[in-house]
């Protein structure tokens, strides 16, 4: 609907692949509604974005650049199919013109300024919690080690401290 279009941002993640966890290089958002209705085709199509890493608060500016198409298709419309042969002329034209600073290029540098915004968040009890330990020892009474976990605004997820309650 045209009120999902307008609430809806597009982020494009570019991460380093490690075989423990990936590490968030940057990120490029841009909102959905300016995709659609800014462009004659409904696209970005080939244009320089500058990434952002959004989650480290230590890497501020501009983390690389990434070229990316995108495309917001509607009922019954269709993709354009570009001339790529010729808009790839004039693409290395433009490219081999700003003697390699792609700064000249770049669609918009984010100008996300980076700031510190809590959520505060209170858990007060927990009631009827089901028994989760395995099996039951002679000695000791099953039980439950509960605990908590918050996560917002993609920020890594905070967890409270472990409540152990047994029987």
């Amino acid at each position: 609907t045209k009120e999902e279009l307008n609430e809806t941002s597009i982020r494009i993640s570019v991460m380093d692949w490690n075989a423990i966890s990936n590490t968030m290089i940057g990120v490029y958002t841009i909102d959905a509604a300016s995709v659609y209705t800014s462009n004659k085709h409904h696209e970005l199509y080939r244009e320089w974005v500058g990434l952002i890493d959004d989650v480290e608060a230590d890497d501020i500016g501009v983390q690389g650049y990434l070229k990316l198409s995108v495309s917001l298709i509607g009922p019954g419309e269709k993709v354009y199919i570009h001339d790529l042969d010729a808009e790839l002329a004039e693409e290395m034209k433009k490219e081999s013109s700003c003697g390699g600073d792609l700064s000249q290029l770049i669609l918009s540098v984010p100008t996300i300024r980076k700031e510190w915004n809590y959520v505060v968040a209170k858990i007060h009890k927990a009631e009827n919690l089901p028994i989760m330990d395995g099996k039951v020892a002679l000695v000791h009474k099953a039980g439950t080690d509960a605990f908590c976990k918050l996560s917002f605004g993609g920020a890594p997820p905070v967890k409270t401290k472990v409540k152990t309650i047994k029987a």
